[in-house]
Protein backbone atom coordinates (compact mmCIF):
# COMPACT_ATOMS: atom_id res chain seq x y z
CA UNK A 1 0.00 0.00 0.00
CA UNK A 2 2.89 2.57 1.05
CA UNK A 3 4.23 1.58 -2.48
CA UNK A 4 1.44 2.23 -4.51
CA UNK A 5 0.87 5.38 -2.76
CA UNK A 6 4.41 6.99 -3.70
CA UNK A 7 3.53 5.45 -7.34
CA UNK A 8 0.42 6.94 -7.51
CA UNK A 9 2.15 10.40 -7.03
CA UNK A 10 3.27 9.94 -10.24
CA UNK A 11 0.86 10.52 -13.53
CA UNK A 12 2.06 7.54 -16.13
CA UNK A 13 1.77 5.06 -12.99
CA UNK A 14 -1.80 5.93 -12.00
CA UNK A 15 -3.90 4.52 -14.86
CA UNK A 16 -1.51 0.96 -14.54
CA UNK A 17 -2.48 0.66 -10.63
CA UNK A 18 -6.27 1.62 -12.35
CA UNK A 19 -5.61 -0.98 -14.76
CA UNK A 20 -4.13 -3.24 -11.99
CA UNK A 21 -7.67 -2.99 -9.74
CA UNK A 22 -6.00 -1.06 -7.28
CA UNK A 23 -9.07 0.79 -6.32
CA UNK A 24 -11.32 -1.96 -5.52
CA UNK A 25 -8.72 -3.45 -3.70
CA UNK A 26 -8.36 0.10 -1.87
CA UNK A 27 -11.91 0.02 -0.66
CA UNK A 28 -11.28 -3.53 0.92
CA UNK A 29 -8.82 -2.59 2.78
CA UNK A 30 -10.48 0.18 4.94
CA UNK A 31 -11.24 -2.51 7.31
CA UNK A 32 -7.23 -3.66 7.52
CA UNK A 33 -4.77 -2.58 10.03
CA UNK A 34 -4.22 1.51 11.14
CA UNK A 35 -1.18 2.21 8.98
CA UNK A 36 -2.37 -0.15 5.64
CA UNK A 37 -5.60 1.59 5.40
CA UNK A 38 -4.11 5.30 5.43
CA UNK A 39 -1.98 4.43 2.88
CA UNK A 40 -4.92 2.58 0.90
CA UNK A 41 -6.78 5.60 1.41
CA UNK A 42 -3.71 7.89 1.07
CA UNK A 43 -3.33 6.36 -2.73
CA UNK A 44 -7.22 6.20 -3.50
CA UNK A 45 -6.64 10.44 -3.22
CA UNK A 46 -4.17 11.04 -5.55
CA UNK A 47 -6.00 8.52 -8.22
CA UNK A 48 -9.12 10.05 -8.33
CA UNK A 49 -7.81 13.40 -9.73
CA UNK A 50 -8.73 14.68 -12.77
CA UNK A 51 -9.71 10.54 -13.65
CA UNK A 52 -13.24 10.18 -13.98
CA UNK A 53 -13.03 6.62 -14.80
CA UNK A 54 -11.73 6.31 -11.00
CA UNK A 55 -14.69 7.94 -9.66
CA UNK A 56 -17.43 5.37 -11.65
CA UNK A 57 -14.75 2.26 -10.63
CA UNK A 58 -15.34 3.59 -6.69
CA UNK A 59 -19.59 4.35 -7.34
CA UNK A 60 -19.51 0.54 -8.80
CA UNK A 61 -18.31 -1.11 -5.88
CA UNK A 62 -19.88 0.78 -3.40
CA UNK A 63 -17.49 2.58 -2.01
CA UNK A 64 -19.73 5.75 -0.69
CA UNK A 65 -21.67 2.53 0.92
CA UNK A 66 -18.00 1.66 2.74
CA UNK A 67 -16.92 5.81 2.74
CA UNK A 68 -20.13 5.73 4.91
CA UNK A 69 -19.41 3.27 7.55
CA UNK A 70 -15.87 4.53 7.57
CA UNK A 71 -16.77 7.68 8.76
CA UNK A 72 -19.71 6.78 10.96
CA UNK A 73 -20.01 6.35 14.95
CA UNK A 74 -18.40 3.31 15.85
CA UNK A 75 -15.66 3.06 13.00
CA UNK A 76 -12.84 1.80 13.82
CA UNK A 77 -11.18 3.83 10.99
CA UNK A 78 -8.36 6.10 12.02
CA UNK A 79 -8.94 10.02 11.92
CA UNK A 80 -5.99 10.33 9.76
CA UNK A 81 -7.72 7.73 7.35
CA UNK A 82 -10.72 9.04 7.34
CA UNK A 83 -9.24 12.56 6.73
CA UNK A 84 -8.23 11.43 3.52
CA UNK A 85 -11.70 9.67 2.59
CA UNK A 86 -13.01 13.32 3.28
CA UNK A 87 -10.19 14.50 0.64
CA UNK A 88 -11.03 11.67 -2.11
CA UNK A 89 -14.90 13.13 -2.09
CA UNK A 90 -13.76 16.66 -1.84
CA UNK A 91 -11.79 16.21 -5.21
CA UNK A 92 -14.45 14.01 -6.86
CA UNK A 93 -16.60 16.73 -6.09
CA UNK A 94 -14.84 19.71 -7.11
CA UNK A 95 -15.54 17.95 -10.68
CA UNK A 96 -18.16 15.48 -10.99
CA UNK A 97 -22.08 16.90 -10.47
CA UNK A 98 -23.69 13.28 -10.66
CA UNK A 99 -21.37 12.25 -8.09
CA UNK A 100 -22.83 15.11 -5.68
CA UNK A 101 -25.97 13.31 -6.11
CA UNK A 102 -24.71 10.36 -5.24
CA UNK A 103 -23.16 11.61 -2.01
CA UNK A 104 -27.02 12.11 -1.15
CA UNK A 105 -28.61 9.39 -1.91
CA UNK A 106 -26.39 7.19 -0.10
CA UNK A 107 -26.46 9.95 3.07
CA UNK A 108 -23.28 10.53 3.40
CA UNK A 109 -24.44 13.32 4.61
CA UNK A 110 -25.40 12.19 8.28
CA UNK A 111 -22.30 10.58 9.22
CA UNK A 112 -20.35 14.10 8.03
CA UNK A 113 -22.38 15.87 10.26
CA UNK A 114 -21.60 13.16 13.02
CA UNK A 115 -18.32 13.93 12.51
CA UNK A 116 -18.23 17.69 12.38
CA UNK A 117 -20.36 17.54 16.14
CA UNK A 118 -17.88 15.23 17.65
CA UNK A 119 -14.48 16.30 16.07
CA UNK A 120 -11.51 17.69 17.77
CA UNK A 121 -9.29 18.17 15.11
CA UNK A 122 -9.60 21.74 13.59
CA UNK A 123 -8.12 20.42 10.37
CA UNK A 124 -10.59 17.39 10.19
CA UNK A 125 -13.62 20.09 10.61
CA UNK A 126 -12.50 22.72 7.86
CA UNK A 127 -11.22 19.67 5.47
CA UNK A 128 -15.17 18.52 6.13
CA UNK A 129 -16.77 21.80 5.53
CA UNK A 130 -14.95 22.56 2.33
CA UNK A 131 -16.56 19.09 1.01
CA UNK A 132 -19.90 20.32 2.17
CA UNK A 133 -19.41 23.58 -0.20
CA UNK A 134 -18.56 21.53 -2.82
CA UNK A 135 -21.76 19.09 -2.38
CA UNK A 136 -24.22 22.59 -1.74
CA UNK A 137 -23.28 24.91 -3.98
CA UNK A 138 -26.33 25.32 -6.50
CA UNK A 139 -27.68 21.61 -5.67
CA UNK A 140 -31.00 22.29 -4.55
CA UNK A 141 -32.09 18.55 -3.79
CA UNK A 142 -28.72 18.62 -1.43
CA UNK A 143 -29.37 22.01 0.13
CA UNK A 144 -33.19 20.20 0.99
CA UNK A 145 -31.65 17.12 2.07
CA UNK A 146 -29.02 19.00 4.64
CA UNK A 147 -31.55 21.40 5.95
CA UNK A 148 -33.86 18.76 7.27
CA UNK A 149 -31.05 16.83 8.56
CA UNK A 150 -30.36 20.02 10.98
CA UNK A 151 -27.95 21.35 9.13
CA UNK A 152 -27.96 25.02 9.51
CA UNK A 153 -28.74 24.25 13.06
CA UNK A 154 -25.08 22.30 13.25
CA UNK A 155 -23.61 25.15 10.77
CA UNK A 156 -24.30 27.91 13.94
CA UNK A 157 -23.66 26.05 16.48
CA UNK A 158 -19.87 25.96 15.00
CA UNK A 159 -19.72 29.78 14.41
CA UNK A 160 -20.93 30.45 18.06
CA UNK A 161 -17.63 28.16 19.45
CA UNK A 162 -15.09 27.54 17.42
CA UNK A 163 -11.89 29.39 16.15
CA UNK A 164 -11.75 31.84 13.34
CA UNK A 165 -10.22 29.07 10.80
CA UNK A 166 -13.40 26.58 11.43
CA UNK A 167 -15.92 29.76 11.55
CA UNK A 168 -14.47 30.88 8.12
CA UNK A 169 -15.32 27.55 6.64
CA UNK A 170 -18.58 27.40 8.41
CA UNK A 171 -19.86 30.84 6.98
CA UNK A 172 -18.71 29.75 3.50
CA UNK A 173 -21.15 26.49 3.96
CA UNK A 174 -24.07 28.66 5.71
CA UNK A 175 -23.37 30.64 1.94
CA UNK A 176 -23.32 27.55 -0.01
CA UNK A 177 -26.40 25.91 1.61
CA UNK A 178 -28.68 28.82 0.84
CA UNK A 179 -27.65 30.12 -2.42
CA UNK A 180 -30.95 30.27 -4.74
CA UNK A 181 -32.98 28.21 -1.42
CA UNK A 182 -36.16 30.09 -0.69
CA UNK A 183 -37.05 27.41 2.08
CA UNK A 184 -33.63 27.16 3.35
CA UNK A 185 -32.78 30.73 3.37
CA UNK A 186 -36.36 30.76 5.52
CA UNK A 187 -35.35 28.41 8.12
CA UNK A 188 -32.38 30.38 8.39
CA UNK A 189 -33.76 33.94 8.79
CA UNK A 190 -36.52 32.89 10.97
CA UNK A 191 -34.27 31.60 13.78
CA UNK A 192 -30.81 32.95 13.34
CA UNK A 193 -31.40 36.38 11.79
CA UNK A 194 -30.49 38.20 14.89
CA UNK A 195 -27.02 36.21 15.37
CA UNK A 196 -26.22 36.84 11.70
CA UNK A 197 -26.63 40.67 12.29
CA UNK A 198 -24.40 40.34 15.34
CA UNK A 199 -21.80 38.52 13.80
CA UNK A 200 -21.18 41.57 11.90
CA UNK A 201 -20.21 42.98 14.40
CA UNK A 202 -18.22 40.38 16.41
CA UNK A 203 -16.96 38.31 13.72
CA UNK A 204 -13.22 38.54 11.68
CA UNK A 205 -12.34 39.55 8.02
CA UNK A 206 -12.09 35.53 7.08
CA UNK A 207 -15.70 34.71 8.84
CA UNK A 208 -17.55 37.79 7.63
CA UNK A 209 -16.86 37.04 3.73
CA UNK A 210 -19.06 34.13 4.04
CA UNK A 211 -21.55 35.98 6.48
CA UNK A 212 -21.90 38.56 3.92
CA UNK A 213 -21.89 36.46 0.92
CA UNK A 214 -25.19 34.40 2.59
CA UNK A 215 -26.48 38.09 3.19
CA UNK A 216 -26.73 38.28 -0.39
CA UNK A 217 -28.34 35.25 -0.40
CA UNK A 218 -31.72 36.26 1.57
CA UNK A 219 -31.60 39.48 -0.15
CA UNK A 220 -31.77 37.52 -3.62
CA UNK A 221 -34.26 35.64 -2.45
CA UNK A 222 -37.20 38.50 -1.83
CA UNK A 223 -38.60 42.18 -0.79
CA UNK A 224 -38.99 40.17 2.39
CA UNK A 225 -35.46 39.85 2.38
CA UNK A 226 -34.31 42.72 1.56
CA UNK A 227 -36.70 44.55 3.73
CA UNK A 228 -34.96 42.18 6.54
CA UNK A 229 -32.23 43.42 6.49
CA UNK A 230 -32.54 47.23 6.46
CA UNK A 231 -35.10 46.49 9.35
CA UNK A 232 -32.15 45.33 11.38
CA UNK A 233 -30.01 48.02 10.66
CA UNK A 234 -27.63 45.71 8.55
CA UNK A 235 -26.61 48.10 5.32
CA UNK A 236 -24.79 50.57 7.42
CA UNK A 237 -22.47 48.02 8.89
CA UNK A 238 -22.15 46.16 5.55
CA UNK A 239 -21.28 49.49 3.75
CA UNK A 240 -18.67 49.96 6.54
CA UNK A 241 -16.61 46.97 5.23
CA UNK A 242 -15.85 48.85 1.91
CA UNK A 243 -13.30 50.96 3.99
CA UNK A 244 -11.04 48.00 3.75
CA UNK A 245 -8.54 46.04 2.10
CA UNK A 246 -9.03 42.20 2.49
CA UNK A 247 -10.49 41.80 -1.82
CA UNK A 248 -12.70 38.71 -1.17
CA UNK A 249 -14.58 40.48 1.59
CA UNK A 250 -15.09 43.43 -0.25
CA UNK A 251 -15.75 41.58 -3.80
CA UNK A 252 -18.82 39.97 -1.19
CA UNK A 253 -19.49 43.42 0.24
CA UNK A 254 -20.01 44.41 -3.77
CA UNK A 255 -22.25 41.96 -4.14
CA UNK A 256 -24.36 41.93 -1.10
CA UNK A 257 -25.10 46.00 -2.24
CA UNK A 258 -25.84 44.60 -5.69
CA UNK A 259 -28.38 42.10 -3.77
CA UNK A 260 -29.79 44.20 -1.51
CA UNK A 261 -30.69 47.13 -3.84
CA UNK A 262 -31.98 46.00 -6.86
CA UNK A 263 -35.63 46.74 -7.15
CA UNK A 264 -35.26 48.22 -3.75
CA UNK A 265 -35.53 51.91 -3.64
CA UNK A 266 -35.38 51.93 0.10
CA UNK A 267 -31.92 50.30 0.77
CA UNK A 268 -30.98 52.12 -2.36
CA UNK A 269 -31.45 55.27 -0.38
CA UNK A 270 -30.29 54.15 2.73
CA UNK A 271 -26.83 53.16 0.84
CA UNK A 272 -26.31 56.32 -0.45
CA UNK A 273 -27.16 58.29 2.71
CA UNK A 274 -24.29 56.32 4.14
CA UNK A 275 -21.65 57.23 1.43
CA UNK A 276 -22.68 53.68 -0.65
CA UNK A 277 -21.55 55.60 -3.94
CA UNK A 278 -18.41 57.27 -2.62
CA UNK A 279 -16.95 53.92 -0.78
CA UNK A 280 -18.34 51.80 -3.69
CA UNK A 281 -16.25 54.45 -6.63
CA UNK A 282 -12.94 54.11 -4.30
CA UNK A 283 -12.97 50.50 -4.83
CA UNK A 284 -13.32 50.87 -8.73
CA UNK A 285 -9.31 50.65 -9.09
CA UNK A 286 -9.02 48.02 -7.40
CA UNK A 287 -6.46 45.57 -8.43
CA UNK A 288 -8.99 42.44 -7.97
CA UNK A 289 -11.14 41.33 -11.07
CA UNK A 290 -13.89 40.15 -8.29
CA UNK A 291 -13.93 43.58 -6.81
CA UNK A 292 -14.19 45.60 -9.66
CA UNK A 293 -17.16 43.83 -11.19
CA UNK A 294 -19.29 43.86 -8.28
CA UNK A 295 -18.53 47.38 -7.45
CA UNK A 296 -19.33 48.52 -11.10
CA UNK A 297 -22.62 46.18 -10.66
CA UNK A 298 -24.00 48.32 -7.33
CA UNK A 299 -22.75 51.54 -8.86
CA UNK A 300 -25.15 50.81 -11.74
CA UNK A 301 -27.82 50.53 -9.47
CA UNK A 302 -27.71 53.67 -7.52
CA UNK A 303 -26.91 55.79 -10.91
CA UNK A 304 -30.24 54.50 -11.90
CA UNK A 305 -31.40 55.55 -8.95
CA UNK A 306 -29.52 58.79 -7.67
CA UNK A 307 -27.61 59.81 -10.74
CA UNK A 308 -26.45 63.32 -9.47
CA UNK A 309 -24.82 61.90 -6.44
CA UNK A 310 -23.94 58.97 -7.58
CA UNK A 311 -22.24 60.37 -10.91
CA UNK A 312 -20.51 62.94 -8.52
CA UNK A 313 -18.96 60.07 -6.62
CA UNK A 314 -17.08 58.35 -9.62
CA UNK A 315 -16.01 61.77 -10.81
CA UNK A 316 -14.05 62.27 -7.20
CA UNK A 317 -12.10 59.21 -7.57
CA UNK A 318 -11.83 59.41 -11.86
CA UNK A 319 -13.86 56.32 -11.89
CA UNK A 320 -14.36 57.02 -15.56
CA UNK A 321 -10.77 55.78 -16.14
CA UNK A 322 -10.95 52.85 -13.88
CA UNK A 323 -14.24 51.86 -15.85
CA UNK A 324 -12.43 52.13 -19.18
CA UNK A 325 -10.13 50.22 -18.29
CA UNK A 326 -12.48 47.58 -17.45
CA UNK A 327 -13.69 47.38 -21.12
CA UNK A 328 -10.15 45.93 -21.86
CA UNK A 329 -10.61 42.90 -19.53
CA UNK A 330 -11.89 39.93 -21.73
CA UNK A 331 -11.83 37.16 -19.93
CA UNK A 332 -14.08 38.60 -17.61
CA UNK A 333 -17.21 39.91 -19.64
CA UNK A 334 -19.62 40.14 -16.24
CA UNK A 335 -16.88 43.10 -15.57
CA UNK A 336 -16.96 44.17 -19.07
CA UNK A 337 -20.50 44.45 -18.74
CA UNK A 338 -20.93 46.12 -15.86
CA UNK A 339 -19.07 48.34 -16.77
CA UNK A 340 -19.74 49.36 -19.91
CA UNK A 341 -23.95 49.86 -18.40
CA UNK A 342 -21.95 52.51 -15.81
CA UNK A 343 -20.44 54.49 -19.15
CA UNK A 344 -23.63 54.23 -20.85
CA UNK A 345 -25.83 55.89 -18.13
CA UNK A 346 -22.74 58.49 -17.67
CA UNK A 347 -22.32 59.15 -21.12
CA UNK A 348 -26.15 59.63 -22.04
CA UNK A 349 -26.80 62.33 -18.70
CA UNK A 350 -23.08 64.05 -18.47
CA UNK A 351 -21.20 66.73 -20.70
CA UNK A 352 -18.16 66.55 -17.91
CA UNK A 353 -18.29 62.86 -18.09
CA UNK A 354 -18.45 62.87 -21.96
CA UNK A 355 -15.36 65.62 -21.81
CA UNK A 356 -13.46 63.09 -19.32
CA UNK A 357 -14.30 60.24 -21.72
CA UNK A 358 -12.15 62.81 -24.63
CA UNK A 359 -9.60 63.51 -22.36
CA UNK A 360 -8.53 60.42 -21.35
CA UNK A 361 -8.72 59.01 -25.04
CA UNK A 362 -11.38 56.49 -23.91
CA UNK A 363 -11.74 56.14 -27.63
CA UNK A 364 -8.63 53.31 -27.29
CA UNK A 365 -10.57 51.32 -24.89
CA UNK A 366 -13.92 51.07 -26.09
CA UNK A 367 -11.76 50.44 -29.56
CA UNK A 368 -10.91 47.02 -27.79
CA UNK A 369 -14.08 46.45 -26.02
CA UNK A 370 -15.86 45.96 -29.85
CA UNK A 371 -13.84 43.47 -30.25
CA UNK A 372 -15.64 41.09 -28.10
CA UNK A 373 -17.89 38.16 -28.95
CA UNK A 374 -20.47 39.38 -26.34
CA UNK A 375 -23.21 40.95 -28.63
CA UNK A 376 -24.77 42.21 -25.60
CA UNK A 377 -21.86 44.41 -24.75
CA UNK A 378 -20.98 45.58 -28.29
CA UNK A 379 -25.04 46.71 -28.50
CA UNK A 380 -24.32 48.57 -25.08
CA UNK A 381 -20.92 50.44 -26.30
CA UNK A 382 -22.77 51.13 -29.52
CA UNK A 383 -24.82 53.52 -27.82
CA UNK A 384 -22.12 54.71 -25.67
CA UNK A 385 -20.34 55.96 -28.79
CA UNK A 386 -23.45 57.18 -30.50
CA UNK A 387 -23.89 59.52 -26.94
CA UNK A 388 -20.17 60.25 -27.32
CA UNK A 389 -20.06 61.22 -31.04
CA UNK A 390 -23.35 63.28 -31.03
CA UNK A 391 -22.04 65.85 -28.24
CA UNK A 392 -17.95 65.83 -29.04
CA UNK A 393 -16.52 66.71 -32.25
CA UNK A 394 -13.11 65.64 -30.92
CA UNK A 395 -14.39 62.11 -29.82
CA UNK A 396 -15.81 61.91 -33.67
CA UNK A 397 -12.47 62.52 -34.87
CA UNK A 398 -10.72 60.21 -32.66
CA UNK A 399 -13.02 57.32 -33.87
CA UNK A 400 -12.14 57.53 -36.95
CA UNK A 401 -8.09 57.72 -35.96
CA UNK A 402 -8.97 54.32 -34.38
CA UNK A 403 -11.19 52.47 -36.73
CA UNK A 404 -13.95 51.98 -34.67
CA UNK A 405 -16.18 52.82 -37.08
Amino acid sequence: AACSWVLASYIRFQQPLVDAGFVQKALDLLNDSEDITWQAMGTLRNLVIKNEGVHNVILENRGLEKFKEALSEGSSVSLRAQQLIIQTLFVITSSNSVFKNSVRECDLFTPLLYKLETSQSEDFMVKTLQLLVNLLAKNTENQDFFRELGGLDALNKILATNSEVVCGSAATTLWAATINNQQSVDALTNENIDFIAQSLILSSQTVLVGIVATISNIANASEQGQNLIRERKMIPLIIDFLRGAHAPLLEATGGAIMALCKGNEENGLQVLEWDGALLLSRNLSSPNNGVKQNVAGALRLLLELNFSKTMKAIREVEGVVSLLQMLKAKTRPQLQSNAAHCLLLLVERSQLIRERVAAVNGQFAISQSLDSENETLQAIMCDVICALAKNSEEFRVALGVEDVV
